[in-house]
């Protein structure tokens, strides 16, 4: 585990955004599924979505000189400095609880503001956000071989559970845990506060009230599970694989991932990070899995996990309206983000080439607060 000087504590709440999937697009996953349950070695993804915006080119070349990212001004990369300062000053002025906003755009770390004492070093509890991570640490676990496919069923990796498995949780696969339509009759978030509790005891003991993958439910235990999952699979700590297969390749080097009773890291919080980590993983999605030359991520797996799979009008909040991913929600103003409890955002909006990020220590009455920001006076200004 690795440690850092100085962690902060979020509120409540967890969250994300939508595009409509096309036609094609869901004709193509729905033979791919087809296919997986078939074959156990089946492709990620047989067409990439092709009616994504097409990404601004970039006109500069961009690395990471001495692991620094480079800066510029918004100006310079065709953004309107008044509509940062605007959104800066509106922070101060109705004493918004952000903690941190940054923003990235061609590449190139355009805005990198703090408040209220916090700092570059700080790290920050993601809260919610965690559970994208762990959808990007299952593609890698299917890139490496430790899952065969998201229609693996769930009950492949827990072989001592199946005699006791009604028919419900026996058709449960990695796909419905990653769209949150897992059918429980109630959802669940696993607590790093509460230490007596057997969180995969705990998904097991739950009842259905739906077949799996016909409604959604935002339910925290079931990216509590994947992180058991990935674990069990890889034959390694889930925090270390982490490390060893996405962190460190990027150069975030501070983080902690707290874990339960059992040694499984918390799949749907507890990772902490520097905002600045936050962005570059991000940025990593932005790229579709590449770092510097080196394919992280499958392509396939970013472009089957940024897509719409759920309707979530009306079941969530203002922010999270416009549909579900694998993980990750779609915003209204295009592109997905990770959300978390307390107003932890990472939008990745490719159309604009950007990557943004607000920390901050909203209530759940005000938790789209951020979302506002970048809705009314970021994006507007780009």
């Amino acid at each position: 585990m690795y440690m850092g000087e100085k962690t902060v504590m979020g509120k409540r709440h967890p969250q994300h955004c939508i595009r409509r999937i096309t036609r094609r697009e869901f004709l193509g996953l729905t033979g791919l599924t087809l296919a997986a349950a078939c074959t156990p070695a089946a492709p990620l993804l047989a067409v990439a979505p092709t009616d994504r915006p097409a990404r601004v080119p970039r006109t500069t070349p961009v690395d990471f000189p001495n692991g620094e990212w480079p800066s510029t001004t918004p100006g310079l990369q065709g953004i309107d400095p008044g509509a940062i300062d605007d959104a800066r000053q509106k922070i101060g002025r109705e004493s918004l609880p952000v903690h941190s906003f940054l923003l990235v755009r061609n590449g190139f770390l355009v805005s990198e503001q703090y408040f209220s004492g916090f700092a570059r070093e700080t790290r920050h509890p993601l809260a919610d956000c965690t559970m994208s991570v762990v959808s990007a640490l299952t593609g890698a676990a299917i890139r490496d071989g430790y899952i065969q496919s998201v229609e693996q069923k769930v009950l492949d990796f827990f072989p001592e559970r199946q005699a006791k498995a009604g028919d419900k949780l026996a058709q449960l696969t990695i796909h419905h845990l990653l769209t949150m339509t897992v059918g429980h009759k109630q959802a669940r978030t696993p607590d790093p506060a509460d230490v007596g509790t057997n969180w995969t005891d705990a998904f097991f003991g739950q009842s259905f009230a739906a077949t799996p993958g016909t409604v959604f439910q935002y339910n925290p235990l079931a990216a509590h599970m994947l992180s058991a999952i990935v674990q069990q699979a890889a034959g390694k700590p889930a925090e270390f694989y982490l490390r060893e297969s996405l962190f460190d390749p990027i150069g975030i080097k501070d983080f902690v991932w707290t874990a339960d009773s059992q040694g499984v890291p918390f799949g749907n919080t507890g990772l902490e990070l520097r905002p600045i980590d936050m962005a570059k993983f991000g940025y990593l999605f932005l790229n579709d899995g590449d770092w510097d030359g080196s394919q992280l991520i499958p392509r396939e797996w970013v472009a089957r996990s940024t897509v719409k799979y759920a309707d979530t009008a009306t079941k969530r909040n203002s922010a999270e309206e416009f549909g579900y991913g694998y993980l990750w929600w779609m915003n209204s103003f295009e592109g997905y983000s990770a959300h978390g409890a307390g107003g932890q955002y990472i939008y990745v909006i490719p159309g604009l080439d950007v990557v943004a990020v607000f920390t901050g220590g909203f209530d759940e009455k005000t938790f789209t607060t951020p979302n506002n920001l970048m809705r009314t006076l970021i994006i507007p200004g780009i």
